[in-house]
């Protein structure tokens, strides 16, 4: 009894002091590992960079209009926005190399292309072709002479009316909610489940509704990085999450707020993103009043303040950092809209 007395009598502040321990070094470990997630604000950029325009675009002879473009490996695959083909594949010269993907119900057409097009999907060396109406995934390239290969059918997210769609490393499909509220959801083809991600901010904050954002968003991911991104229209807040669906971090534009007050009226933050490896890059359309005089924003994943790059008037572009090309795009211009331009230094 004296034995089993005085180790019981010692056990209690040995294991308060090994627990603590242990509770320690995990904790050191899971930060390595994890961000913790944290808000941060931004308000200014203490640099400008004017982009230097390459004397590089659409011919003039192809009268088309270009909604959205996507780097592939072999070119370019862009959104046709006023005809009855959905997709155009160029070269890196922007020549016209194959329209595909014609707007239908039949073998190799779609009804709807998302803005997520474009992505790696994987070892079968195909890129991406989201179909939101029919929610199947396609894939193709110009091996396949561009006729769609059904990938996946993501038909158990129906109810969720997911619009924006990308692919996680291991397979996994995460995609915007488009059901009137702002959100990520899931589905992993492994096991067939779908799961919501949290949504990362109080939208009771700004002065807009959650269904008024709802009607506005652009989905990234960054695999190098393991990021996924989502921005909503009115909302001037980035979401950052990891692989697991863990909100990483809130990136919010501060000087957003004196524009809203001003103009007494809900006006997108930003139009567009883009996500390299080192850098978020955000459409700024905030100044209402300013149509014709676009910004882009560049942060590091941290949310500190890179550049901001004045680039005239557009409503979308695309970062090519295999060919080291920023591309604008005007949907309102009567030619293709396209300006090419060099990808700047921020060193």
């Amino acid at each position: 009894m004296k034995v089993f007395s005085s180790s019981n009598s010692r056990i209690p502040f040995r294991g308060v002091r090994l627990g603590g321990l242990l509770v320690t070094v995990a904790a050191l470990l899971w930060s390595c590992g994890h961000e913790m997630k944290r808000d941060v604000y931004f308000s200014s950029f203490d640099k400008e960079i004017i982009p230097e325009r390459l004397p590089v675009g659409f011919s003039d002879t192809i009268p088309l209009i270009v909604g959205a473009i996507a780097p592939v490996e072999d070119g370019y695959w862009c959104i046709i926005a006023q005809n009855e083909n959905c997709m155009l594949a160029t070269d890196g010269d922007f020549t016209p190399k194959a329209y595909f993907a014609h707007r239908g119900g039949g073998p190799g057409e779609v009804t709807a292309v998302s803005g997520t097009f474009g992505f790696d999907l994987g070892d079968n060396g195909l890129y991406s072709i989201f179909d939101a109406n029919s929610r199947k995934v396609y894939g193709t390239n110009a091996s396949l002479d561009y006729r769609l290969e059904e990938v996946e059918d993501l038909d158990s997210m129906r109810r969720y009316a997911v619009w924006k769609m990308i692919r996680l490393n291991d397979g996994r499909y995460v995609g915007v909610k488009g059901d009137n509220t702002c959100g990520l959801v899931e589905y992993n083809p492994a096991d067939g489940t779908v799961k919501e991600w949290p949504l990362g901010f109080d939208p009771g904050k700004g002065n807009f509704s959650e269904s008024e954002m709802s009607m506005f968003s652009v989905l990234r991911y960054n695999p190098v990085r393991g990021i996924v991104a989502v921005i909503y229209g009115f909302n001037p807040t980035v979401v950052l999450y990891d692989e697991n669906g863990n909100v990483v971090r809130d990136i919010t534009y501060k000087g957003y707020e004196a524009t809203a007050e001003e103009s007494g009226d809900n006006i997108n933050c930003y139009g567009a993103m883009q996500l390299t490896d080192n850098h978020i890059w955000l459409l700024y359309e905030g100044d209402g009043d300013a149509a014709d005089d676009k910004s882009i924003m560049v942060t590091d994943y941290d949310g500190n303040p890179v550049a901001r790059l004045p680039i005239g008037k557009a409503n979308n572009f695309c970062v090519d950092t295999a060919r080291g090309r920023l591309i604008t795009i005007d949907t309102s211009n009567a030619e293709s809209g396209v300006i090419v331009y060099a990808l700047p230094d921020f060193d």
